[in-house]
């Protein structure tokens, strides 16, 4: 549908992705999933 036009000019996507990923403090295990959980490190 987007390829063909019909929907017409997409000017925003809004999604949702539900997973576990939250499910357990990463940050204190894994140092490379911080950018994910911390906001002033995801900003950068």
């Amino acid at each position: 549908m987007i390829a063909n036009g019909d929907l017409g000019e997409i000017r925003m996507v809004h999604m949702q992705f539900a997973h576990g990923f939250h499910s357990e403090a990463v940050e204190q295990t894994d140092p490379g999933a911080r950018w994910r959980v911390d906001p002033p490190m995801a900003h950068q």
